[in-house]
Formats: structure tokens, C-alpha cells, sequence
């Protein structure tokens, strides 16, 4: 990397610093990599886990649209068996994917700060544009009803 160019081997310092923190982040959290393997298994043409993931929560749709979306994903389209795996899948991806452009933004912004003169494109704060931490409020509050309701239901059983 050098001081005229933000890119480190053709990956903005943003990019590179995001996917090391996914990297690391999965390295030091087996716990992580265990419920996407679980969840995994589930995977199939109908039911595709992942590509909800895509295309609801790493997209700027507003939190309430999403809500509705979640809702009807977990309770309707999703086995119960599962219910709270898949929960915690995402609730486990959205808190990397925070931390993740957290530290891309972090580290952006350093590398800007050392070159005030140059013109830089704007950037945009991810958490904010995907609604990120709503987001993540919306799966840990089903995730606890889901968790309570188990819970309930076991103990009457």
C-alpha cells in the first residue's frame, strides 16, 4: 500500500479490512461457523437460508418491511426444529457483518486522515445505509420470543 493509492494489491484498505475481520472473526468463534454448518444442512432450492440472508438483511430495506418479511420466514417457511438455529444463524452474521464494516470504515478513515489533501469518493457508513442495527434488534427480540416459546412448550410437555 502506499500513501498515493487506496488500494492495497487492488482491494481498498475498506474491503480488505472488512473480509480479514469476517476471517478473524470466524477463527475466533467456532461457535459461529457450527450454527452455519447446522443451518446448512437444511439448505435446499425451496429454503435457502443464505440467499434470505442476501437479499433482506444485507439490503437497505426498512426495518418494519423486514420485520414482516422475518416474521413470515421463520414462523411459516422455516421447520420449527430449526426455528431458533436459523435465528441465531443471522443474529450471529449480522453481528459480524456490523463489526465487519465497522472496521473497514475504521481503517478508511485512517488512511484518509493521513492524506487530507486528496479527493476521495464519499463514504457511506454500511451499517446506517442496510439499517444493520435495527435489523439486528428485529432477529434478537424473535429470537427471544422463539426461545421463550420453546421453552414454554417443553415445560408443558
Amino acid at each position: 500500500m502506499n500513501r498515493k493509492n487506496e488500494d492495497f494489491a487492488g482491494v481498498s484498505i475498506d474491503t480488505l479490512m472488512h473480509e480479514s475481520d469476517h476471517l478473524f472473526s470466524y477463527l475466533t468463534n467456532p461457535k459461529y461457523i457450527k450454527r452455519m454448518l447446522k443451518v446448512s444442512e437444511y439448505e435446499n432450492e425451496k429454503q435457502s437460508y443464505e440467499k434470505f440472508f442476501v437479499n433482506n438483511i444485507q439490503s437497505p430495506m426498512k426495518p418494519e418491511e423486514f420485520k414482516t418479511k422475518l416474521y413470515h420466514f421463520i414462523k411459516i417457511d422455516t421447520p420449527d426444529e430449526i426455528q431458533i438455529d436459523v435465528l441465531q444463524n443471522f443474529r450471529y452474521k449480522l453481528i459480524n457483518e456490523i463489526n465487519a464494516y465497522n472496521a473497514g470504515m475504521k481503517y478508511t478513515t485512517k488512511y484518509r486522515n493521513l492524506n487530507p489533501d486528496k479527493i476521495y469518493e464519499p463514504y457511506y457508513n454500511q451499517v446506517e445505509v442496510l439499517n444493520l442495527n435495527e435489523k439486528l434488534d428485529i432477529v434478537t427480540k424473535l429470537t427471544e420470543t422463539s426461545i421463550a416459546e420453546t421453552r414454554k412448550s417443553a415445560a408443558t410437555s
